[in-house]
C-alpha cells in the first residue's frame, strides 16, 4: 500500500458534524420540560405537606420551650430544635421565616402537637 493510498483512508474515515434536526430540539424540549414539570410538582408537595403539618399541630398542640442545636442559612433557612415530650427527646427542624434574633444552644417557643409529638412549630415560623 502507498502512502498516498493510507492518506485517503484516514481523511475518508472522519466524519462531518451534522446539524441538529427540528425533531431532536422538540426531544429536548419535551425532556427539560419533563424534567422542570417534576421539580414544580416536588415544590408542591413539599409545601402542602408542611402546611398539612402546621394544620395537624394547630388543632390540638401544647406551647413548649426546645434548645436550637442548629441554624442553617445555606441552601434554605432552617432551625434544628431539640425538646423533651413525656421524657422523650426529640429532634426536628423547621423552616425559618422571621429574623434571626437567636443562636445555637438559646432557648425557642415551639407548638407540638398531643398527637404526634414529632411533629411541631417554632416561633420563626410564618404560621406560629
Amino acid at each position: 500500500m502507498k502512502i498516498k493510498d493510507k492518506m485517503n483512508t484516514y481523511t475518508n474515515d472522519k466524519k462531518t458534524p451534522t446539524k441538529p434536526t427540528t425533531k431532536e430540539y422538540f426531544k429536548l424540549a419535551g425532556v427539560l420540560l419533563g424534567i422542570i414539570a417534576f421539580f414544580v410538582w416536588l415544590c408542591i408537595y413539599l409545601i402542602d405537606e408542611k402546611t398539612d403539618e402546621i394544620q395537624y399541630v394547630k388543632e390540638d398542640y401544647t406551647t413548649s420551650k426546645g434548645i436550637i442545636t442548629k441554624m442553617s442559612l445555606y441552601k434554605g433557612k432552617a432551625v434544628r430544635i431539640k425538646y423533651v415530650v413525656n421524657g422523650k427527646v426529640y429532634e426536628e427542624s423547621d423552616g425559618m421565616g422571621k429574623k434571626l434574633n437567636k443562636e445555637e444552644g438559646d432557648s425557642i417557643a415551639i407548638k407540638y402537637s398531643n398527637k404526634k409529638p414529632e411533629l411541631m412549630v417554632s416561633e420563626y415560623n410564618w404560621d406560629y
